[in-house]
């Protein structure tokens, strides 16, 4: 089962990764920041406000890890309030048109 859990932020600074999305033009939101992944290097966006310290990956490369976790039951995401809210915004927003 895959398990979803809302932490503050020094929680998640605790985190094994920080998944980012790829980069687009335009960005997914005007503010996203741009950086490379750890494992591989491609671009990937993020938002302003992610963990300090933890490392940042992209889709491709941690989609592995993330089956492997599903698979035997021990997948954990992490989010804190102000992503999930963003999420939860730009969600309604996208339906919405």
């Amino acid at each position: 089962m895959t398990k979803i859990e809302i932490v503050e932020p020094d929680e998640a600074e605790e985190a094994d990764y920080y998944v980012c999305i790829s980069l687009t033009n335009p960005l997914t939101f005007p503010d996203n920041m741009i950086d490379a992944c750890c494992k591989c290097g491609n671009a990937i966006q993020h938002r302003p406000h992610y963990p300090v310290g933890v490392s940042k990956i992209c889709m491709s490369c941690i989609k592995p890890d993330m089956e492997r976790d599903a698979k035997n039951g021990e997948l954990t995401m992490q989010i804190t309030p102000e992503t999930a809210k963003e999420v939860a915004e730009y969600l309604h927003k996208k339906s919405a048109n």
